[in-house]
Formats: structure tokens, C-alpha cells, sequence
């Protein structure tokens, strides 16, 4: 593992500067908020062409308590637009003295920002209030519906209110929605900053707004159980379904529907899918399940209002699985927290799924990150290309030593492809301090992932409960900004097809090169640099019909790294990749 991340690490490791690129560095990574401040809530998006907006919220502890909203924007390479160590300060404002996850960050088709924020500024001065104002900030930084946003509540507040959400629809408009006293509310708003109808006090609490196609969403949302409605670009509701008709921890506990229950859209079919987690087997031990809603409302799965259960390991729980949508193959993958009874012990699970709920892998799942006494959280999962998934997640190995992690899984079978000894993938954030609360974007261009988190590392002397980092993270496994593909070595050439084949991956002095040959002619065997700069030539010549071994010896003068074998016939070209110690 210390060989890896050395090899991660020769690129210049200077300190971050204000207008600096990607770190390259898993001990530095990239600070995104101010130095002096924690931060509360922070979200971020990517859009179309990897121009990535950081929205977070700093509290300012006078009497009232203010809160200001901050928004930076950061172009492919990771500088900012806004070179200021705050950013752009889209609001400051009364509000409560306390966390709440009331915030709400979207990038709309045109690249620009809207932004959801929650605070006392309409509310009596003898209370604390909250209303929801919305604002629209372009990709340069002007503010498209004026300095004051858009009250979303006409002056009006409540006592309680939060978990906004946010989509666009195909015609341009905005649907958002929030829980308030008395239900979930539901606003449809132009381009242009008009709200176009309302509907207040729906029913159930912590809604999830899917985009459905068709200028039609999903809404997803708890009351007694998961239910799940369709509405159109009008507001009118066109069906209503029974997502789980059991009990949850939610309903019977403290623990809020958010911690036990997402909703992800189906982006092909129109469908909406849906995890959760309870105790219907054991009391003291849940287990992870998974439903399918399919566009006209009609289940998925053949579990039906019972959902799919994903994880089978005895004595150990499972919770929060998280899911992602393989458009390649049609399928669901989920990634899960296993814990025993004394939640003492943890691993990190993942299962593959068919369109029907048909579990692909092993009944108990695939081991993402293995069983051990060092906790693990806030994991994600998503696309890796090369018949490949990916996740993210995060291991305290104590209370001042957490660090974030990325795996490789193959999509056929769930095997790990990038661990270490420990049965850890690659470290992204090495630096030894408390952390919490990571996420991880899509695969973006097909090519890399950007990751955030808030971190209490010491800089400069101050310390603060919680700053925003980030770090962009490459397919080939390298951190920072990097083009892809130079010299015809596209990433999603790299197939790790039957055809060509090396053992072992992790190579230490010799290795065995398997080539199944279609036609006998002339081919050549060559390693790449994941920089696209060829090291060494294998073989080169007239090769023969059928299956091939070929040993290779490495060069001295190939250094431990990552490194991408290249097979090129007549008839076609096959790479793979590998890691030398």
C-alpha cells in the first residue's frame, strides 16, 4: 500500500494554493472553504462540461446567530473562479444556532447554480423562524433573480422545516420540494423566476423528488412506511404506490427517515429505485433491501411493497445501502454497512441485481472491504468503466485517524481488483486527522470522480470542527487533473477481456502474459506508463494461432506504479492493466 501511494505521489507536491490545480497529493487534497470557519452543510455538483459548483454554509455565532451561504465554482483543472478564500457570498442571514440539513444545491442544463437556502429572515425578531428563499447564480457569478432570490413561503415561516430537494424538468422548469409543519410542500418555478403553481401539505414527511421523463417526476416519501407518487408537468398526480408497507426504524425511533431511506432515479425507464433498511428479521440486527418502482407504477421486483433483500450474512446487520443504475447491463448494484450485534465489527458489502430483483452474486454478497474492528462509513458506489463498479468510503482506524478510500470491483463476479494487503483499495486522503461525511460524483467524461468531505486537519495553526476538502480522482488511479487517453491509450480500451490476460496483477518481478491469437500474423506486446509513455517492449513478431503464454521479466528501470500491458494484432487491440510493487 505505501508503494502505491508513492506512486501517486510523483507529481509535484507543492502547497495548495487559493488558485491551484487538483492536488496530486493524498496528504494534501484540495480545501475548499475558508480556513477560519467550520462548515455546517456543503453540497456540490458537476456539470455538463466539468465545471464543478461547491455551495456550504458557515454559521457566525453572534446574538442572533447568521449564517452565510458561500458558493465556488472550479473549472476541469480545480481553479477557482472566485479567488477569494470565501468565495461568492450568496447570503447572510438570521437563522437558528444549530445544524440543519435544510440546503439545496442544483446545476440546471445552461450551467447555472440554484440554490435552496433555509433561515429567520422573514421569521419575528422573538423567534426563529424558517423560510425557504431560492437563488440563480450564472456560471460567472451574477445573480439572475436579483440579490434577494425568490421567496419560495410569500413572508410566511414555521417552526420546522427541512430536506429540500431539487430537479429540472424537460421543458426548463424547476421542481422543488420540502417537509414543513404538516406535510411535504411542492413548487414548480420558470426559468425566469416564477412560480408557476404550489401545493402545500401533501402527505408524508422527508420527500425525495426523481426526475421520470417526459416532463413527469417521482415523488418518494415516508408515512407509515415508503410510499412513492407520479405527478406531471402540472402538478396532477398520476399514480400513487406502495413502495414498503412494513415498519421502519423511523417510525418506531429517533433515527430520521433520511438516515434510513433513499430514492435514486431509473434515468432510462423512467422508474424511481428505492433502499432502505429494518428489523422485520432480527430486532437487533437489520437487514439492507431494495425496491423497483417502474414508470407506470407497478413493481419491479417480484418481492412487490416488500422489497428485495440484498444481504444474507448471519449476525451481522446490514445498513444504508447505497445503489447505482448500469446502464451497459441493465442491472443494480448495491453497497452496503455490515455490523455485528455490538457494532464493534464492520465490512463493507456489495450485491449485483437484476431488473426482476434476482440477486447476481453470492446470496451474502461480494466483500468490498473486509470484516475488522476499524469503523466504516459513508460509502458510495458508481460507474468504473471497464466492466467495473467503484466505492467510496471512508475507515477510522481511531477517532483522529480517518482516511478515505476508492475499490474496484469486477461487474461479473464482484472480486476487488485494487487492494492492498489489508483488503483496502486506494487511498485518496491519507492525512491523519477526523473526517466525516464524504460523496462522490458520477463517472464524469467517462474518466474521473470528484470526492468531498469535511475534514478537522489543523492548518496554519487553527482548527475548526469542520472544513470542506475535496480531491478528483482519475480511472487509471492517479489524483489531480489529467488529460486521458494520450498516444491511443484510451481508458475504455483498457477491457480486461479473456483474450489477453496476466498473472499476477500486483507483479513484484515476473509475470505470465496469456494472448488467445484469432489468426496467425504479426503482433507486438508492449507496457505503457498510465501517462501513455511505452517502457518496454514484450514481444514483436509472428505469433501463431491459438492460446499463448509469454514471460515477462521486468525491467530494472520499471519502477513500482500502475502500468498498462497492450497487446496489438492485425485483427485488434486488447490492454490491460496492472500494478508493479
Amino acid at each position: 500500500m505505501k508503494k502505491f501511494l508513492l506512486t501517486l505521489c510523483v507529481c509535484l507536491l507543492g502547497t495548495i494554493t487559493m488558485t491551484a490545480q487538483w492536488s496530486s497529493n493524498p496528504l494534501k487534497n484540495n480545501r475548499i472553504s475558508v480556513i477560519g470557519n467550520e462548515v455546517w452543510n456543503h453540497q456540490f455538483q458537476i456539470a455538463p462540461d466539468g465545471t464543478i459548483y461547491v455551495m456550504y454554509q458557515t454559521p457566525i455565532y453572534d446574538d442572533p446567530c447568521e449564517v452565510i451561504v458561500h458558493l465556488q465554482i472550479m473549472d476541469i483543472k480545480g481553479k477557482k473562479l472566485f479567488t477569494e478564500d470565501e468565495g461568492k457570498i450568496i447570503s447572510r442571514k438570521r437563522s437558528r444556532s444549530y445544524v440543519m440539513v435544510n440546503e439545496g444545491l442544483l446545476v440546471d442544463k445552461d450551467g447555472n447554480a440554484i440554490i435552496a437556502i433555509s433561515d429567520s429572515r422573514n421569521s419575528p425578531a422573538e423567534y426563529q423562524n424558517l423560510s425557504y428563499t431560492l437563488y440563480k447564480v450564472s456560471p460567472t457569478g451574477e445573480m439572475l433573480w436579483s440579490e434577494d432570490g425568490l421567496d419560495l413561503e410569500d413572508g410566511e415561516t414555521t417552526d420546522l422545516e427541512g430536506f429540500f430537494k431539487m430537479i429540472q424538468l424537460e421543458n426548463g422548469n424547476y421542481i422543488v420540494s420540502w417537509f414543513g409543519m404538516g406535510g411535504t410542500m411542492l413548487r414548480c418555478i420558470s426559468p425566469s423566476g416564477e412560480i408557476l403553481w404550489k401545493k402545500d401539505y401533501l402527505s408524508g414527511v422527508y420527500p425525495y423528488l426523481c426526475k421520470a421523463g417526459n416532463n413527469e417526476f417521482i415523488i418518494v416519501y415516508s408515512g407509515g412506511g415508503i410510499s412513492a407518487k407520479k405527478f406531471n408537468a402540472n402538478g396532477e398526480e398520476i399514480w400513487k404506490t406502495t413502495v414498503f408497507s412494513g415498519q421502519l426504524p423511523s417510525d418506531v425511533s429517533n433515527i430520521p427517515f433520511y438516515a434510513v431511506v433513499k430514492a435514486f432515479p431509473d434515468p432510462d425507464n423512467g422508474g424511481v429505485f428505492v433502499s432502505w433498511y429494518d428489523f422485520r428479521n432480527d430486532p437487533k440486527l437489520p437487514s439492507p433491501y431494495v425496491s423497483y418502482i417502474k414508470s407506470d407504477g407497478d413493481y419491479g421486483f417480484v418481492s412487490g411493497n416488500q422489497g428485495e433483500r440484498v444481504g444474507y450474512t448471519e449476525g451481522l446487520g446490514g445498513y444504508r445501502p447505497e445503489l447505482y443504475y448500469d446502464k451497459e447491463d441493465n442491472t443494480l448494484f448495491a453497497c452496503w454497512i455490515e455490523k455485528n450485534a455490538n457494532q464493534n465489527h464492520f465490512r463493507l458489502m456489495g450485491q449485483k441485481m437484476a431488473m426482476t430483483g434476482e440477486l447476481k452474486w453470492e446470496e451474502t454478497g461480494a466483500i468490498v472491504a473486509p470484516y475488522s474492528s476499524t469503523a466504516i462509513g459513508y460509502q458510495s458506489i458508481q460507474k468504473a468503466g471497464n466492466g467495473q463498479v467503484a466505492a467510496f468510503y471512508m475507515l477510522e482506524a481511531a477517532w483522529v485517524d480517518v482516511k478515505a478510500y476508492m475499490t474496484l470491483m469486477n461487474k461479473a463476479d464482484g472480486q476487488v481488483t485494487n487492494v492492498d494487503a489489508d483488503g483496502h483499495g486506494m487511498c485518496f486522503s491519507s492525512f491523519a486527522c477526523n473526517k466525516g461525511d464524504l460523496e462522490s460524483s458520477p463517472l464524469t467524461d467517462n474518466w474521473y470522480w470528484v470526492t468531498m468531505w469535511k475534514d478537522k486537519r489543523e492548518i496554519e495553526g487553527v482548527t475548526v470542527d469542520n472544513r470542506t476538502y475535496m480531491q478528483r480522482i482519475n480511472l487509471d488511479g492517479s489524483l489531480g487533473y489529467k488529460e486521458k487517453g494520450p498516444d491511443g491509450i484510451a481508458i475504455n480500451e483498457i477491457n480486461n477481456s479473456q483474450s489477453l490476460s496476466v498473472i499476477p496483477t500486483l507483479i513484484d518481478k515476473q509475470a505470465e502474459i496469456t494472448l488467445n491469437i484469432e489468426e496467425t500474423g504479426k503482433a507486438r506486446v508492449d507496457v505503457y506508463s498510465v501517462s501513455g509513455q511505452k517502457v518496454a517492449t514484450i514481444y514483436d513478431g509472428v505469433i501463431t494461432q491459438g492460446m499463448h503464454t509469454i514471460v515477462w521479466n521486468k525491467e530494472a528501470n520499471i519502477g513500482s506504479g500502475i502500468y498498462i500491458i497492450r497487446c496489438q494484432t492485425k485483427q485488434d487491440s486488447k490492454s490491460t492493466r496492472v500494478i508493479v510493487k
